[in-house]
C-alpha cells in the first residue's frame, strides 16, 4: 500500500481538474464521486470548489495499493470510501470528492479533501496511522497472502520501504511537498501534485 498526501492553502479547483483527467487519452474527465460513491454532476463540482475556496485549505490523497493484491477499479473506489469515511467522516468541516484511475499499470485513487485546516493538518505520525488502516480496509495483506504464500514476509519489507520511503510526506508547513520526478509532475503556482499511481 501507497499512500501519499499533501496539502496547499487555497481552493481546491486546479486539483479537481487534476484528478478529473484521464491521462491516457487526455480529453476524457474521470469521474468524479462524493463519499456515496455517486458521480457528481457539474454543479456539485462546483459548490464543492467554493467550499474549499472559503475554507482556503485542501488536502490531496493518492490511494495506491499493492498490485499483486489485484483490486478492481470497483473494489479500489468502494475501499477508499470506507477508509475516508472511517478516517474524516465524523469531522464537522471536512468533506471529499475522489476518483479512481485506471490510466496506468496499477489502478488507483486519487481524493481531494476540504474542510478547517486543524482537521485536515497532519504529522508524521497520523500518516503512519492512515496508512495503518488504509492496509487494514483494502484487506491487503490477506489478499497477498492469498495471491502468494512467499509474499508474507515481502509484506513486512514492503511496510518498511514505505515507511522509508514517505517519512516527509508529514508536513509542518505548507513548503513542504512529496518528492516526484521531474519529468512525472505537474506544477501549479503554489505547488507540485504529486503524479503517483503507485510504484
Amino acid at each position: 500500500m501507497i499512500l501519499k498526501t499533501d496539502f496547499q492553502r487555497s481552493g481546491a479547483g486546479d486539483l479537481l481538474k487534476y484528478i478529473r483527467r484521464d491521462r491516457e487519452t487526455d480529453r476524457q474527465k474521470v469521474p468524479l464521486r462524493n463519499r456515496t460513491g455517486r458521480a457528481l454532476p457539474e454543479e456539485q463540482i462546483e459548490q464543492f470548489v467554493k467550499k474549499s475556496e472559503r475554507f482556503g485549505f485542501q488536502r490531496h490523497f493518492i490511494v495506491s495499493p499493492h498490485p499483486d493484491a489485484q483490486f478492481s477499479p470497483q473494489a479500489v473506489g468502494e475501499n477508499t470510501r470506507e477508509f475516508m469515511e472511517d478516517a474524516f467522516g465524523q469531522q464537522p468541516t471536512t468533506d471529499y470528492v475522489y476518483a479512481v484511475h485506471e490510466d496506468s499499470e496499477i489502478v488507483h485513487s486519487h481524493v481531494a479533501a476540504t474542510g478547517t485546516e486543524p482537521e485536515l493538518q497532519m504529522a508524521r505520525d497520523d500518516l503512519e496511522r492512515l496508512r495503518d488502516r488504509a492496509r487494514e480496509v483494502f484487506r491487503e495483506p490477506d489478499r497477498l497472502k492469498e495471491r502468494a504464500p512467499e509474499r508474507a514476509s515481502a509484506i513486512t519489507a514492503d511496510a518498511a520501504h514505505d515507511q522509508t520511503r514517505d517519512s516527509d510526506l508529514a508536513e509542518t508547513t505548507d513548503s513542504d511537498s512529496t518528492v516526484v520526478e521531474e519529468s512525472e509532475r505537474e506544477v501549479t503556482p503554489d505547488r507540485d501534485f504529486d503524479r503517483g499511481g503507485g510504484r
